[in-house]
């Protein structure tokens, strides 16, 4: 299915991780699970918001985590580097 899809120009990492855990994201498995990103592109699957209502709590907890300063410094110290699907386009 990878192969077809990259065919038609579809681009996509090759791990996501998160997916499974929509709405119960924490810093804590955010930290732990970098340790362990392979090298090559991989997603990390989150909705982060800026808007304050009660339904978006998760979604303004997943922004906290994604700019937590210890969550940057380690990315920074394990050499991960941050990207955009345009990105993928040259994998």
């Amino acid at each position: 299915m990878k192969r077809k899809l990259r065919r038609q120009g579809f681009v996509f990492p090759g791990r996501v991780y998160g997916n499974l855990l929509t709405g119960k994201m924490s810093r804590e498995y955010v930290l732990a699970l970098l340790d362990g990103v392979p090298r090559g592109f991989s997603e990390l699957y989150f909705h982060p918001s800026v808007s304050r209502s009660q339904k978006d709590g998760q979604r303004s907890r997943e922004l906290a985590i994604l700019m937590d300063p210890g969550v940057r410094s380690k990315i920074e110290r394990l050499g991960i580097i941050l990207s955009t699907y345009f990105d993928l386009e040259g994998d």
